[in-house]
């Protein structure tokens, strides 16, 4: 464990501390799982360190179509689309099809100010199409990115999880003590840590009598 509260340094020790981690049970600081905590405030002092000589890219300044247009990510029910900002641009129009050909029709109301876009409630295992538009101060709009095709992914399983100490995880038989120092998850036999009621681990369960150290998908 770290000798410092503030530093992520880990020692690994097979009794006190098995997997390695920084302050493995929130001994420093009891807002382990909170923002405030030790852990959390030093990553985003990292995540800040990192960020703070960032400069945000100017994009074009020349009216016309978009440039860049991607969808780089997408769940069962929604899909991220970007494209390069155009400082030109008043806004942004977003356009879905049902076929790579269209129709197409617009999702937005009013021109989006930004170079970003989520649709959301869509269905699971569906190729939707898009295309977007840059409009100017004039209202008019620029010619059509190319179409992007994105795909949502399958609906996730159901989750059932259970948070709790692994005292209380043993006591409604999620969990059983393994050579009384340390804990499994009952059915799986994941590792969950010591046998105390300071060692709190998520579980989530896959069947009637069997749990994973996981979280939900």
């Amino acid at each position: 464990m770290s000798s410092s509260a503030t530093l992520p340094q880990t020692e690994q020790n097979l009794l006190s501390n098995p997997k390695g981690c920084w302050d493995w049970w929130g001994l420093k600081n009891t807002d382990f799982a909170r923002k405030t905590g030790y852990q959390i405030s030093a990553v985003k002092a990292m995540l800040d360190r990192l960020a703070q000589n960032y400069v945000a890219s100017a994009g074009s300044d020349t009216f016309g179509t978009p440039q860049d247009f991607t969808g780089p990510d997408s769940t069962a029910t929604s899909v991220a689309l970007i494209w390069l900002a155009n400082t030109a641009a008043t806004g942004f129009n977003v356009y879905r099809s049902a076929g790579s050909t269209g129709p197409f029709t617009r999702l937005n109301s009013a021109p989006l100010p930004g170079a970003s876009f989520a649709d959301r409630q869509l269905s699971p295992n569906t190729t939707y199409y898009y295309q977007v538009r840059a409009v100017n101060q004039f209202s008019t709009e620029s010619g059509p990115t190319g179409t992007v095709a994105a795909v949502t992914t399958a609906q996730p399983p159901s989750c059932d999880p259970y948070f709790s100490n692994n005292v209380m995880h043993e006591m409604k038989l999620r969990a059983y003590p393994y050579f009384g120092l340390w804990t499994r998850a009952m059915g799986s036999n994941d590792d969950m840590g010591s046998n105390n009621d300071t060692t709190f681990t998520q579980l989530i369960r896959e069947s009637p009598g069997f749990f994973r150290k996981r979280y939900c998908p």
